[in-house]
């Protein structure tokens, strides 16, 4: 890292921030050396902040308030001089968009769970910025002043919060990667078990809205059984009424589950919950009609219907991401687009 950090400092990078995550005695000569560099040397707390980033931008926006941009660099020993001036001529270009250094890790022999990892997260930056990056853990970023705000806000930890970061910057203001060498060993890398974790909690969202899901089938099922049991041969119709007020509570249920864990909504409830009885109703509208009209298939209906509501099920999703309980402002954008 003093080698990397020597090497900046001597081809005419002089804001150079350098961030010690608190392990004292082990590094404090390392970053005594900076400090007589010339670096900005800040701590890391936990308490304080929720990565080391935020704790590195915070003190360059306190010694340098009219800083444009920032380039971060790690010291696994990873990245060159070169690269990172590489990353600042593209800074300069303007582009508004998050530069991003992607190795090849294709000759890699690394074990099943890195392997895996580094594909789901791939496959979230796809599905959620619209970004092909087969590399998301390079660590070397050019982030434009416009993303401060996002690096502050952040509040997730550890990998986790570089992956969501790099994937909410990608997907509001783009992103440009360039090619760079893959100079580190894999065991200087995050464990193959920590980059598998990180990758889940991408789909964290969607495991909770299908335990909702599931947890309201459930629920659903028991609640018939109970009222019906309550009710047949007291009441008319009871299966009817049975069915209805069972799939009312599993529906609230469902509802406050995917509010809560799934979607993490803050707007106020009434027009929220208007809105996702229109989705259910549609949704249960939806299954019969599609169901009835794909019935000519060769296919057993109960297999059919099956299809349909795993199809349905996905749909639902996405209405409720991006509709039900959409933030205020991805609501507007939204609306915005469609009047254009």
């Amino acid at each position: 890292m003093l080698a990397l950090i020597r090497d900046l400092v001597r081809t005419g990078f002089r804001r150079v921030i350098v961030v010690s995550e608190g392990r004292a005695g082990k590094t404090a000569d390392i970053f005594e050396a900076c400090a007589r560099m010339g670096c900005q040397v800040g701590i890391y707390d936990a308490k304080e902040d929720a990565h080391p980033l935020q704790t590195g931008l915070k003190l360059q926006l306190l010694a340098y308030p009219d800083t444009e941009a920032a380039i971060t660099v790690d010291g696994w020993g990873r990245h060159s001089v070169e690269e990172v001036e590489q990353v600042s001529e593209l800074l300069e270009e303007n582009t508004g968009e998050m530069i991003l250094g992607v190795r090849d890790l294709s000759r890699r022999e690394d074990k099943w769970n890195a392997k895996l990892g580094r594909w789901l997260m791939s496959l979230s930056f796809r599905l959620n910025a619209k970004k092909s990056c087969a590399d998301l853990c390079s660590g070397l970023r050019g982030i434009p002043a416009a993303m401060f705000p996002l690096i502050l806000q952040e509040e997730k930890t550890g990998l986790s919060y570089e992956l969501e970061l790099q994937q909410t910057c990608a997907k509001q203001f783009g992103l440009k990667t360039f090619r760079m060498a893959d100079r580190c060993r894999p065991e200087r890398e995050p464990a193959g078990g920590a980059q598998l974790i990180a990758a889940v909690l991408l789909f964290w969202h969607l495991i909770c809205y299908t335990s909702a899901s599931i947890i309201s089938s459930i629920l659903d099922l028991v609640l018939f059984w109970v009222f019906l049991q309550f009710m047949q041969g007291r009441v008319a119709g009871a299966i009817l009424i049975a069915t209805i007020l069972a799939r009312c509570c599993s529906g609230l249920v469902n509802y406050l589950i995917n509010r809560r864990f799934s979607f993490e909504s803050r707007k106020a409830v009434g027009g929220e919950i208007t809105k996702y009885a229109i989705v259910i109703v549609l949704k249960t509208i939806l299954s019969g009609q599609l169901v009835t009209w794909l019935n000519f298939l060769p296919i057993p209906t109960v297999l059919l219907k099956a299809f349909v509501d795993i199809f349905l099920f996905f749909i639902n999703y996405l209405a409720q991401k991006y509709w039900v309980f959409a933030p205020a402002g991805e609501e507007e954008k939204t609306e915005v687009q469609n009047e254009v």
